[in-house]
C-alpha cells in the first residue's frame, strides 16, 4: 500500500512540536501515536520508529510520530521538560489525530521504554484510547532514576578519575534548582520528582482497552 509522509509543527500550548504523519492511501483503519523513549534511547531507536511507522501505515493506520517539547526538532528546552509536559504533548498529538480520523476509527498509543510508560499514564487520563502497545516499559520510576544517576556518576569517574557528587548529592543539586547531566541531557527536579512517583505495577488501573 502506498503511504504519504508529511512533516509539520503541531502547537502544544504555544510550543511547536515537530511531527511526521504517515497516512495510508485508503481510509485509515485507526490511528496510532508513537511515543519515543528518553534521551539517548530516542536516538538509538529512531530508525526503528521510522520503519515501524511505515509498516503500520502500509497496513492501513494513520500514524503520528512526535518529538516532545525540548526533544529532537521540537521547540523548548530539554531541561524544562517533565513527565507532565511529555504527557500533555502526547495528548495534543492524540487530539490532532482524532480530528483527522473518522469518528468510529479506533485510536491507540505505542511506546518504547519511558515512552511506553508515558503512553500508559496518558491512557489512564483519557477515555478515547482504545488500545496500547507497551514495548519494554519503565515500570518503576525510582529504579530507572537510580540507573540514570549512575550514568552521571560513571561519567564523573571516567572524566575526573573520582566521583565528586554521589546520588544523594546529585538529587540535592536538583532540589536547589540546578540540573544534572545524563549523557549530555540536563534533567531538573520536577522531572525527577514526577518520575520518582511512577510505579506501573502498584498504581490503580482504569484503562479498559486492549
Amino acid at each position: 500500500m502506498n503511504i504519504i509522509e508529511h512533516p509539520f509543527y503541531l502547537d502544544s500550548n504555544g510550543v511547536g512540536l515537530y511531527c511526521i504523519q504517515y497516512t495510508p492511501a485508503t481510509t485509515p483503519v485507526g490511528g496510532i501515536v508513537l511515543c519515543h523513549p528518553f534521551a539517548e534511547e530516542k536516538l538509538w531507536s529512531q530508525r526503528v520508529f521510522v520503519s515501524f511507522a511505515r509498516v503500520l501505515a502500509r497496513n492501513g493506520y494513520h500514524v503520528l510520530r512526535v518529538d516532545y517539547r525540548g526533544h529532537g526538532d521540537s521547540e523548548g528546552e530539554f531541561k524544562e521538560a517533565t513527565i507532565a509536559t511529555r504527557i500533555s504533548d502526547i495528548e495534543c498529538a492524540l487530539d490532532y489525530l482524532r480530528s483527522e480520523l473518522d469518528s468510529d476509527a479506533p485510536l491507540g498509543l505505542t511506546g518504547l521504554r519511558l515512552g511506553a510508560t508515558l503512553a500508559a499514564l496518558c491512557a489512564e487520563k483519557r477515555n478515547d484510547v482504545q488500545f496500547l502497545v507497551l514495548w519494554e516499559p519503565v515500570m518503576d520510576g525510582k529504579s530507572y532514576l537510580r540507573q540514570l544517576l549512575r550514568v552521571n556518576i560513571a561519567t564523573q569517574a571516567a572524566a575526573y578519575k573520582q566521583v565528586h557528587h554521589n546520588s544523594e548529592a546529585l538529587v540535592e543539586k536538583m532540589r536547589r534548582g540546578e540540573t544534572v547531566n545524563i549523557d549530555g541531557y540536563e534533567i531538573g527536579h520536577d522531572f525527577y520528582e514526577q518520575l520518582y512517583g511512577v510505579d506501573l505495577l502498584e498504581s490503580d488501573k482504569h484503562f479498559r482497552g486492549d
